[in-house]
């Protein structure tokens, strides 16, 4: 990931084969970060807006343990404030940052998974730094269907736009400048009284 380089080299899963590697898995998962974004935009990929450094996997955190069970062969790791710590067991903390976990198919191979991690219950999602903030599941993650037949499963593009709001890099002011204009009237009317009434983004918001 940019800025992080000191952690190690990554070599980002296509989604395809992230959904393979998924397959069966016995927890709700979903496309995450900028990729979110293209599949709304366009189910079948076919001209991404920008280069993607990385590939997201979104999944609720208490689900971590079952994410290392179905990858059994794989090392887990918890990102925060710049650190990585091996994952050994246990949920992670909320309270200490730890909302990303990276996985590599072994120690020596590169990076290819960072999985965000969410929080919510068997019926909402719920915004980590804002529990009065939720969605049912149904309208939180949605699915992108292409023209091959294959289904993704990705996070709703104004949840995924409110988590990039909070400090805009030059990516994210991309991803906001192609996706708000997109967005249906609902899901922009939620994005809007989501975001601060003085955020940079609202005069987009049509």
């Amino acid at each position: 990931m940019a800025g992080h380089e000191h952690l190690g080299p990554w070599e980002p899963i296509e989604l395809r084969s992230m959904a393979a590697l998924l397959h069966g898995a016995p927890f709700r998962w979903w496309v995450s970060g900028g990729w979110a974004l293209e599949l709304h935009r366009d189910p079948n990929l076919t001209m991404p807006m920008r280069v993607h450094e990385d590939t997201d996997l979104g999944l609720l955190r208490q689900h971590v343990p079952a994410l290392s069970t179905h990858l059994p062969s794989w090392e887990l790791h918890i990102g925060a404030d710049g650190i990585l710590t091996r994952w050994a067991a246990g949920v992670p903390d909320v309270t200490r940052n730890q909302n990303n976990v990276w996985c590599r198919p072994g120690p020596q191979a590169a990076w290819a998974i960072d999985a965000t991690l969410s929080d919510g219950d068997d019926t909402h999602w719920i915004f980590r730094r804002d529990h009065r903030l939720r969605r049912p599941w149904d309208e939180a993650v949605l699915v992108a269907r292409s023209d091959s037949g294959q289904h993704l499963p990705y996070l709703a593009p104004e949840i995924q736009l409110l988590f990039k709001s909070k400090t805009i890099r030059s990516k994210d002011q991309v991803d906001a400048e192609r996706i708000i204009p997109l967005l249906e009237p609902e899901r922009a009317e939620w994005l809007a009284s989501a975001l601060p009434s003085h955020h940079a983004w609202q005069p987009l918001i049509v």
